[in-house]
């Protein structure tokens, strides 16, 4: 309701997931709204839609981040989950890459600063995209396929000393 009642000219993209219930609820709000809304549920086009898109407010979640980033696409992290999501909240912050907003009573002012300078925006993209690593499956696979190293085996000595290096033993 606060995005959608701003007054700068923008799409709304929203995704609800398999939450039929939330969707339910965000199409309730975005009726009669004058931006563009469109609300989606579950969808395979995440690619797609983050390579279209300008910003992406959401949480930053492991797959989520690296989406974003592999994309170029900035963040408005939103009431990020201790542990790994405020580990990924702080690397996009410390990198440029992203705002926080833990308040929703600030997310207008917050949001509306970003849509209204559109140089920082540009700026947040380009820090994003320097983070991505948008063919790393592709290195993977090939680091995989052609390694010529062959298996590392380890002695017993060697495996004992390491279980008890990481207290397993």
């Amino acid at each position: 309701k606060r995005v959608l009642d701003m007054p700068q000219d923008f799409q709304v993209v929203v995704l609800s997931g398999r939450n039929k219930e939330v969707q339910k609820e965000i199409e309730r709000v975005a009726k009669g709204s004058k931006k563009k809304t469109v609300i989606l549920g579950y969808t395979e086009d995440m690619p797609k839609l983050m390579k279209t898109a300008n910003l992406l407010l959401s949480k930053p979640g492991g797959l989520t981040t690296a989406e974003a980033l592999a994309c170029g696409l900035p963040m408005v992290i939103l009431d990020p989950v201790g542990g790994q999501e405020e580990r990924n909240a702080d690397m996009l912050l410390e990198n440029g890459a992203a705002i926080k907003c833990t308040e929703l009573t600030v997310l207008q002012y917050k949001l509306g600063q970003l849509l209204d300078n559109p140089n920082h925006l540009s700026h947040m993209a380009k820090k994003a995209a320097l983070l991505g690593h948008p063919d790393s499956t592709r290195e993977v696979v090939d680091t995989i396929l052609n390694d010529q190293a062959g298996p590392y085996i380890i002695t017993s000595k060697q495996e004992k000393a390491l279980r008890e290096r990481v207290k397993l033993g």
